[in-house]
């Protein structure tokens, strides 16, 4: 009862009201920039800081707070804006995180970390409602470096290994399947990765920075011909893609607000068709509706464990049907 009253009073007090550090953020919570709380109206995302706690606000509303609600062992917790959890994180006494949890499409997911004596990670097991979905297993050289992943999971056991340069830069990641990737660096970080499948190369990826070392494009070019461009926004969101094959162009094109995709556009051989997405105070997908060639086609409303679509034709309902999300 104390810690609901806790969310209840920070989620109603005003912004005003707060102390510590103030900060212009984004939709991911971080700190760009201190700011004083003269200038909290100048920027859509702000970042309170105070002692363990951090408040993310989107113009003046509260989006999310995250505390600690124990100390031994230190549990920090992320809740919407309505007390819902979003993200949990447990460390060890050693401040290792051991289990990171987060809501996922209504399902609760969970990953476990085990650590070697050198505070590597050893291995990590997902579940998904409470149940084994797939374990990964880390082995390392010498120096550190990681040189094997294993992939135990419902579908079998996938083996990969790693090379690196004199260097130390990774050169190539094998897996068992013969699929191997090449990778290239320079000062921001990987330049380009060639993806082959028994020495024949399938897939190219070239990746540009901004001047402050953040991805802005990626160019990819497949075995096909297919050339597909990716553009990101600050967030590291794709914002647009556009792909060429056979002459012909295909454009796609992204909106989100709070870091929840809301709007898909695409456009290919004259036709333009869109997705809107509603979501809860959860942020939870709630409500899709497309429209082919911008013309009312469904909507889809998530509900618990069902789907309730209804189409149209001309404006009017054609047909509805109820289903769960597994069918």
């Amino acid at each position: 009862m104390r810690l609901f009253l806790q969310f209840f009073i920070l989620s109603t007090v005003l912004i005003g009201v707060y102390s510590g550090d103030w900060y212009r953020s984004n939709s991911l919570g971080m700190e760009l920039e201190l700011i004083s709380q003269g200038r909290l109206n100048d920027y859509e995302y702000t970042l309170n800081v105070e002692e363990e706690k951090k408040t993310l606000y989107l113009d003046g509303s509260l989006l999310w707070i995250k505390d600690v609600i124990s100390n031994s062992p230190l549990i920090i917790q992320k809740r919407d804006n309505d007390l819902t959890l979003i993200e949990e994180e447990v460390f060890s006494s050693n401040n290792d995180l051991t289990e990171y949890k987060y809501i996922q499409n209504d399902q609760v997911i969970q990953e476990k970390y085990e650590y070697d004596h050198y505070k590597r990670i050893k291995r990590i097991k997902y579940y998904k409602d409470n149940k084994l979905i797939e374990t990964r297993s880390y082995r390392y050289d010498s120096k550190g470096r990681l040189v094997a992943l294993n992939r135990l999971s419902d579908v079998g056991l996938k083996n990969s290994s790693m090379i690196y340069s004199n260097t130390g830069n990774l050169l190539a990641d094998q897996e068992h399947s013969n699929r191997n990737y090449i990778f290239t660096f320079n000062k921001n970080g990987i330049k380009k990765i060639v993806e082959s499948d028994e020495d024949v190369v399938i897939k190219e990826e070239v990746f540009l920075y901004n001047d402050l070392g953040q991805i802005i494009k990626k160019h990819s070019v497949t075995q096909e011909g297919t050339f597909i461009s990716d553009s990101y926004d600050e967030n590291l969101l794709i914002k647009r893609l556009e792909e060429y094959k056979n002459g012909e162009k295909k454009t796609i094109t992204y909106s989100y607000k709070n870091g929840l995709r809301t709007e898909r556009s695409e456009s290919y051989k004259g036709q333009r068709d869109k997705w809107i997405y509603q979501y809860s105070n959860s942020q939870q997908l709630k409500v899709e509706t497309y429209y082919k060639n911008l013309v009312l086609t469904w909507i889809k409303t998530y509900d618990d464990d069902t789907i309730h679509q209804v189409w149209y034709e001309d404006g009017q309902v054609i047909m509805e049907r109820k289903y769960g999300k597994d069918e």
